[in-house]
């Protein structure tokens, strides 16, 4: 209800600001009378030659075109949330063998920007996570994992090995719509182990409590 009242004041708004805007600038097309829709009803009653007629008539369309055109706006934007930053992120992982007992974890996090605005990228949260081979960590979160089945569980909160919080320059790295960006983040860890999870969490900067999450299992063989 109260989203309905939003958007029933919202438009009403709209409708004010195009109407006056419209309706008063260059004092009614270049006359020395301000505009309003009674005077154009005055006038339209007054005409008396076809051209004139024409000419209102023009000029009618146009306050209402530029009316429509906000109301247009309104709905893609706020109504239809094309003012929010919407993003498909996607993760691309490989190792390599730096040496008998270390691997390389490489992560390329992809950002693409699949809505209409901007996407400044401000903060990225990367987590590296133990699953194969088991220790006592991951067997504790298994535990947990079964102890939580009455609750709410969704996934097994599995032991970090390494992390990585980078902070990033909003005016530099920014992502345009339809574009794609790329975030590498490198991790060395012992070659025993065979099974990680890769957390990556992405902030939205338009919503503060929110972004973007997306995980993958990742195997070393």
């Amino acid at each position: 209800m109260k989203n309905e009242q939003a958007d029933r004041v919202a438009i009403l708004s709209i409708l004010i600001v195009s109407i006056c805007t419209v309706l008063n600038v260059n004092a009614y097309l270049e006359t020395d009378q301000p505009a309003s829709f009674l005077r154009i009803t005055i006038d339209l009653l007054e005409t008396k030659s076809i051209s004139d007629l024409v000419e209102l008539i023009k000029n009618i369309v146009y306050i209402f075109a530029i009316i429509v055109g906000a109301i247009w706006t309104y709905v893609l934007f706020y109504k239809n949330r094309e003012k929010d930053p919407k993003a498909n992120i996607s993760l691309n992982i490989e190792h390599l063998e730096v040496n008998e007992n270390q691997n390389l974890i490489r992560t390329n996090i992809i950002i693409e920007n699949i809505g209409k605005v901007l996407i400044p990228v401000v903060s990225m949260d990367v987590r590296l996570m133990q699953i194969l081979p088991q220790n006592d960590k991951t067997k504790k979160a298994i535990d947990k994992f079964y102890s939580q089945a009455n609750i709410s569980r969704q996934e097994i909160d599995w032991p970090e090995l390494q992390g990585e919080q980078r902070h990033l320059n909003a005016e530099v790295c920014e992502i345009e719509p339809g574009e794609k960006e790329f975030y590498f983040f490198d991790f060395i860890i012992d070659n025993k182990i065979k099974v990680v999870e890769i957390y990556v969490y992405i902030q939205n900067i338009r919503k503060k409590k929110m972004g973007w999450r997306v995980n993958k299992i990742y195997k070393i063989y």
